[in-house]
């Protein structure tokens, strides 16, 4: 299909939120993304994809599933925390 040249594949509210991965997972059909809290404070914001997930999932690192959770609410992300999340879409 067409994509306009401006699409974005993600956006993520809070600017103080480190993108370190966005990538397929390693052994299902789904994306990963993965988050860094730098900050000396709990971050709360919202993520969206450049469509709506059907689900989506926290993961540890190894990309186990740890529990499902709605992506139109924002997300909490502990102050010097990795959070990893699973996207099928």
């Amino acid at each position: 299909g067409s994509v306009k040249p401006n699409t974005s594949l993600y956006k993520i509210e809070s600017k103080d939120l480190v993108m370190s991965a966005f990538k397929k997972a390693e052994d299902r059909d789904t994306l990963i993304m993965r988050l860094f809290n730098p900050t000396d404070r709990e971050i709360s914001s919202l993520i969206s994809l450049y469509k709506a997930p059907k689900k989506a999932y926290f993961t540890n690192m190894n990309e186990e599933r740890q529990e499902e959770f709605d992506i139109s609410k924002p997300i909490k992300v502990a102050k010097h925390k990795i959070v990893t999340m699973e996207f099928e879409m």
